[in-house]
């Protein structure tokens, strides 16, 4: 729960001074592998990479990742609460003549951000999830500089999807969903 106070007390900073909403532009040579990393965060990708993992997982193992799919359900859900709260503007909004993508959302929290960080610490594999770690930040980091968001966006986005996956698991197990997720943890021929 502190977790989710931290991301209602950089939302609160961002709101209330605005100086704190510095862009961070990144030069134009990196902006393909900048706009490769965030389609790889979007909503439409994350989620067709986790149900496609959650078909998977149960047809070879009779496993379900309950804990990962509720993990990025409530982070979708909060952001979205979130980004209609605080309805915070994103960096010169509408001044980028060379944005590929349209953007018509709110800045804070980052989608992007809560999206990614809402996986890693509900996958059991160490490298795995350090994996996933390294690849949020990447994309946390590529919102800023692309100029959709501001450092505290990102910043509130990873912290409300750690928060997000350390509540799911108990929700999960309160909900007898667990089972679920134990299988029978052999290979189905």
């Amino acid at each position: 729960m502190a977790l989710y106070a931290v991301v209602i007390a950089l939302g609160a900073a961002e709101k209330l001074a605005p100086q704190l909403r510095v862009p961070f532009p990144a030069p134009s040579i990196y902006r393909p592998a900048l706009d490769v990393l965030g389609i790889l965060g979007s909503v439409e990708v994350v989620w067709a990479v986790a149900i496609a993992y959650a078909a998977y997982s149960y047809l070879r193992w009779r496993r379900l990742p309950a804990t990962l799919l509720a993990s990025l359900l409530l982070a979708e859900v909060l952001d979205g609460v979130l980004k209609v709260s605080f309805s915070i503007c994103r960096p010169l909004e509408s001044c980028q003549p060379y944005r590929i993508l349209a953007v018509d959302s709110y800045s804070y929290p980052s989608g992007h951000s809560t999206r990614t960080f809402s996986i890693p610490l509900t996958v059991r594999n160490e490298v795995a999830r350090w994996a996933l770690f390294a690849f949020a930040a990447a994309v946390a980091v590529s919102r800023v500089l692309v100029e959709v968001h501001y450092p505290l966006d990102v910043m509130g986005g990873a912290s409300l999807g750690i928060a997000s996956s350390l509540v799911a698991g108990p929700i999960v197990r309160r909900l007898g969903l667990h089972e679920l997720e134990s299988g029978v943890g052999e290979r189905v021929q």
